[in-house]
């Protein structure tokens, strides 16, 4: 590696990728069958925990995010039922931790412009917006839901490709 390049962040790249991914999927179906989007979401929400806790820094803050997420993703996996009625909120509580703990965490990147970090901040606020329409909007969010999950999910892959090429 030369001396000017830098370190590639390899598991947040491809978390990048995973939700890039998810998000088109929800962008080009959207009538698509809501439990599809349960047991896609669970299994990206259960390998997003997984990683935090196995690879990232030890905060108290992150650990206890991870812990939702793989615990959200086990139930959308295992009680479809369940899952489908409660989506929403699921979903609402997910937008506004991870957009809360994006907002104190984007001063965390390094080497990027303030131009970036500022865009990072406005991303994580618009998630906590969205996550408070999903909680006290429920029965509408279903007709939107697949919208503004795309959205969230574009939104944090975004985060991910940025953490993966600037984090120290």
């Amino acid at each position: 590696m030369s001396q000017g390049s830098k370190k590639i962040n390899l598991g947040y790249f491809l978390l990048g990728i995973l939700y890039l991914i998810v998000s088109l999927l929800a962008f080009r179906n959207p009538t698509g069958s809501l439990l599809s989007i349960a047991i896609v979401f669970g299994i990206t929400f259960i390998i997003k925990g997984i990683y935090e806790i196995l690879f990232s820094k030890r905060s108290f803050l992150l650990i206890l995010v991870s812990i939702i997420d793989i615990m959200l993703g086990i139930l959308l996996i295992t009680k479809i039922g369940v899952s489908l009625v409660i989506l929403p909120y699921i979903f609402s509580i997910s937008f506004i931790a991870n957009s809360i703990f994006g907002v104190f965490t984007s001063s965390m990147i390094k080497g990027t412009s303030k131009f970036e970090r500022y865009f990072l901040i406005v991303l994580n606020i618009l998630g906590i917006f969205a996550g408070i329409f999903l909680l006290y909007n429920p029965i509408s969010s279903v007709l939107t839901l697949t919208f503004i999950v795309g959205a969230y999910f574009m939104m944090v892959g975004i985060q991910y490709f940025l953490a993966a090429f600037n984090l120290s």
